[in-house]
């Protein structure tokens, strides 16, 4: 069977899927009279190189068009020189060139010798004459991040630069030219941290590119369906929760469906190497960037000083976004399984701890029902919590009550598999406020002893709020914490410390 989708390279031609706004947006920004700068910013492998270059489509002989990768870059003047030499051979083809030769040359020399006022002066005079010509240039920059990198200098040359392209391509009424920087960080976080005195990133209209919407993932579906895919419920189920809007993931997942049609498991080809490595580059990118701790808060918790720019920051880098659930919005990540995997991160990462104070709480507690539970049923006590379970919560939703068994088995087995020689016992994968239908169910058995000094109902809200505390934002109504709430969680979390000696 053929593959129908691109997996890596830039998609092109076929095999090139919707994105039809964002296409419109940079088609508008780049036509003929315009001027000016735009940041096309998201994730690794989202689809922004493949967008710009789609749209990099121009039947006007009076547009040149040039795209660069800044990867392949030493310099601010090797950017420079290789920009010119692209917009000569075009003008070459044209046959015009020879009105630009003097300019052409002064520009070599002053990248060669590294003259940044000269470069400067000269570019400007050449996009210049360019617009007096006519003539509109179009310049996409691709991998614009490698300024982090030096390659336009320490802090103090990159501000230069940066600003620089900031007069170029929006400051000179009498040029005609429209820059594209292509990023996976929005260029005022580049800017912050790399580019000393630069204000690049005010005259940049932003696009953020995010997965496949709606529209592009129902065309995605029909591709399966054209390739003889048979998408049952389980399938489409299982597309979701691996792929989710990632074009990356689902490209992936759809050549294995076309090639492998009358297998229609997609469960035997997910978590590949490819697939862990690209998480693990996510992961990577989110520690570099210092927003790992904001997607943890969010989607596995304690979410105790979460605030709403954190979130603000990741979606506006495509990290996460809303979707309709009921009468409120779920913040969802790049899959479900993504998210599963920063789960499994912290779970066997015992070194990453979010809030220290809560874990050490969360620990303490296991370890009172732990003693408790073997004094009253032995080192079997596990066997028994189980039996209690089928026995009076296993009706409709009676786990709430009690403790979610079936999660509980679910999550423990799947370490099992997907980490050998990893294991864990039932209170360990249990949350706060499981721990605390335990503390209630066995007060009398011997855990009152331990809390002398608070009545079970007031615990009880005690560990209500660190519950609310623990919860993941992408789990409940999307609400922040009051600092007051912070505050007394800590306080809450010192008394069990302290007044419940084991």
């Amino acid at each position: 069977m053929r593959k129908p989708f691109i997996v890596g390279p830039v998609a092109t031609g076929r095999k090139f899927i919707g994105r039809k706004e964002y296409l419109s947006k940079i088609k508008e920004f780049t036509k003929y009279g315009n001027a000016g700068c735009m940041s096309v910013c998201g994730l690794p492998r989202i689809g922004k190189t493949s967008i710009v270059k789609k749209a990099f489509k121009f039947s006007s002989k009076k547009i040149l068009s040039v795209f660069v990768d800044l990867a392949a870059m030493t310099t601010f003047y090797d950017l420079w020189k290789t920009i010119v030499k692209e917009l000569f051979d075009q003008l070459e083809k044209l046959g015009v060139s020879f009105y630009f030769e003097t300019i052409k040359t002064k520009i070599e020399d002053a990248c060669n010798n590294s003259i940044y006022e000269e470069l400067r002066e000269c570019l400007i005079d050449f996009f210049r004459e360019l617009s007096k010509e006519k003539y509109k240039c179009v310049i996409a920059i691709d991998e614009f991040d490698y300024i982090a990198r030096g390659v336009f200098g320490n802090d103090q040359q990159c501000g230069v630069y940066l600003n620089c392209l900031r007069e170029i391509f929006s400051q000179r009424p009498d040029i005609r030219a429209s820059l594209i920087v292509i990023s996976r960080r929005d260029i005022a976080s580049l800017e912050s941290r790399y580019a000393y005195g630069s204000t690049f990133h005010g005259v940049c209209q932003v696009i953020a590119v995010f997965g496949f919407s709606d529209n592009d993932y129902n065309e995605y579906l029909d591709i399966l369906k054209g390739n003889k895919v048979n998408l049952g419920a389980k399938t489409l189920k299982d597309i979701e929760t691996y792929g989710g809007r990632s074009p990356f993931l689902l490209a992936q997942i759809g050549n294995y469906l076309c090639e492998n049609a009358e297998k229609q498991d997609i469960k035997e080809f997910v978590r590949n190497r490819g697939m862990i490595k690209y998480y693990n580059d996510l992961v990577k990118i989110l520690n570099d960037e210092e927003y790992f701790d904001s997607m943890i808060k969010i989607f596995v918790g304690p979410k105790y000083d979460l605030k709403p720019h954190d979130v603000n920051t990741l979606e506006n880098l495509g990290y996460i976004y809303y979707i309709k659930d009921g009468d409120n919005f779920k913040v969802m990540s790049l899959s479900k399984d993504f998210t599963s995997y920063l789960h499994e991160l912290i779970m066997l990462d015992e070194n990453r701890v979010i809030w220290p104070k809560l874990n050490q709480v969360e620990l303490h507690l296991r370890q009172i029902i732990e003693k408790v539970l073997i004094k009253k049923f032995g080192t079997s006590w596990e066997n028994d919590i189980r039996s209690i379970y089928k026995t009076k919560f296993a009706y409709h939703n009676g786990y709430r009550n009690f403790i979610r068994l079936d999660k509980a088995d679910d999550y423990i087995d799947t370490v099992k598999r997907k980490y050998k020689g990893k294991t864990y016992m039932l209170l360990k994968v249990l949350s706060v406020w499981e721990l605390r239908n335990l503390i209630t169910y066995f007060w009398q058995d011997g855990i009152s002893a331990y809390f002398s000094w608070c009545s079970q109902n007031e615990l009880v809200k005690k560990l209500d709020l660190l519950q609310r505390v623990r919860d993941p934002l992408a789990h409940t109504n999307p609400e922040y914490l009051e600092d007051y709430e912070i505050r007394d969680a800590g306080i809450y979390c010192d008394e069990i410390i302290t007044k419940s000696s084991l």
